[in-house]
């Protein structure tokens, strides 16, 4: 039953995916599979929504391989969690200025 509003419809909004990009359920259950979270897979989701199923500037070929890459530089926000922050940090008090 769709809800009204001023006398319209609501219309749920519809995201049109990319051609080739899977449905974001596979991309949840393979997400699972490999011991991410759901968040880390609405995360690469919402990635690729907003950058046309691409990496870089070339589309993607093996999304599934994109999962694992994510995973092993640690891209995903369940691994970015808790971190300390990485940028360089140099310590002045050992050089002479």
């Amino acid at each position: 039953m769709n809800k009204k509003n001023n006398g319209q419809e609501f219309i749920p909004e519809v995201v049109a995916h990319p051609r080739g990009m899977p449905p974001t359920d596979a991309v949840k259950a393979e997400a699972l599979r490999m011991g991410l979270t759901e968040e880390d897979a609405l995360a690469v989701t919402d990635h690729w929504l907003a950058n046309g199923f691409r990496t870089g500037r070339n589309p993607v070929k093996d999304w599934r391989a994109v999962l694992r890459t994510w995973k092993r530089e640690k891209w995903f926000p369940s691994q970015k969690k808790g971190q300390k922050d990485r940028t360089a940090k140099t310590d002045w008090s050992k050089y002479d200025c």
